[in-house]
């Protein structure tokens, strides 16, 4: 996998609320249109490998570990430590530790490829955050992280396969909508037991950048946040058809649309952080439900008129003009996957 960077990579925090499977093979088109139904509401934000986790020996990491952002020659690496009992998440306090990690070809570690210390601390919430490189493509290891006598749990992960690689296939999960108080993160656990899943994709709001996968698959990943015009007051808000309003900012959509007219891969990936659909209020609501829909949006609910203006439907002149692009340029393959409301 290639990434052509927007932003400096990063692990964001994800929102996980439903976890579902996306396979995508050359030739399995009908396949992949209906899973997409499943996922059609899928935010990474950055991406993230499937992880094995093992007991820890300690009480230093209480956070577990991962990894994200795969490449044919590197992948990112995270933990959180807490070295002290005040050491809670965002509180500032605890002293700052050594840190040391692992990467292997093997879960015994006797094939250690890379390592390292670095020191962490408050200023940083204890967090650590290792960019390995001088990895193989398309190749499984294991990681793992040690603070004082206490071990981490163990990750693993895989690289991205080489650029212009004949990939036969690409199988991902694909997360979204987290809420603690909700549904816990259940998924993980599944995602996790998974050993035949090439990476976990989940989408956010913050960042816009790209990977391929081999010849098989191009993925563009969109911020819809930082750049989008000041959002409409309400689904009754002429200024949602202004055609001067942007969702992706002028930059990102000329960086989108060249990347998807002009790629070779075969499927056209775009991993999009609000509803693309239009969602609008139907015709035959009952009085209970117009009443309960009023309340929630604050606007009479009219036939046709967008329910959510926080996603596409606020910016129809965009959405018009991208698929307007890829109709006129004969673009095929091209699947959104989307987040943000648990209804997605």
């Amino acid at each position: 996998m290639n990434s052509d960077r927007q932003s400096p990579r990063r692990s964001d925090t994800s929102r996980v609320h439903f976890g579902r499977l996306l396979r995508v093979s050359p030739v399995d088109r009908r396949g992949v249109l209906k899973v997409g139904a499943l996922v059609a509401g899928v935010a990474a934000t950055p991406l993230s490998n499937s992880g094995a986790a093992a007991a820890p020996t300690g009480r230093a990491f209480r956070h577990g570990v991962a990894s994200g952002d795969p490449f044919p020659d590197s992948v990112l690496l995270w933990t959180r430590v807490t070295p002290s009992e005040d050491a809670t998440p965002g509180s500032g306090n605890g002293p700052d530790v050594a840190v040391r990690w692992e990467v292997a070809t093997d879960e015994q570690f006797r094939q250690v490829v890379a390592r390292g210390s670095l020191r962490t601390g408050a200023r940083r919430d204890h967090t650590v955050k290792v960019d390995v490189r001088g990895l193989n493509p398309a190749t499984r290891y294991w990681y793992r992280f040690r603070c004082g006598a206490e071990t981490s749990p163990v990750g693993r992960t895989r690289t991205a396969p080489a650029g212009g690689a004949a990939v036969s296939r690409l199988r991902m999960g694909v997360v979204s909508c987290s809420n603690w108080q909700a549904g816990h993160f259940a998924a993980y656990r599944h995602l996790a037991r998974r050993d035949d899943l090439d990476l976990v994709l989940h989408l956010g709001d913050y960042l816009y950048r790209r990977f391929t996968f081999g010849g098989l698959a191009q993925l563009s990943m969109l911020d819809l946040r930082t750049y989008r015009s000041k959002q409409a007051s309400g689904p009754a808000d002429p200024d949602i058809d202004d055609p001067a309003r942007t969702i992706t900012g002028d930059a990102q959509m000329t960086w989108l649309t060249n990347g998807v007219t002009t790629t070779e891969a075969q499927w056209k990936l775009i991993g999009n952080p609000v509803m693309i659909a239009p969602v609008r209020f139907p015709s035959n609501l009952s009085t209970r439900d117009r009443q309960a829909l009023h309340e929630l949006t604050g606007t009479p609910p009219v036939e046709g008129v967008p329910y959510n203006v926080d996603q596409w439907d606020g910016y129809t002149a965009d959405r018009a003009e991208l698929f307007s692009t890829l109709r006129r340029n004969g673009v095929h393959n091209t699947v959104f996957l989307t987040g943000d409301i648990h209804s997605a």
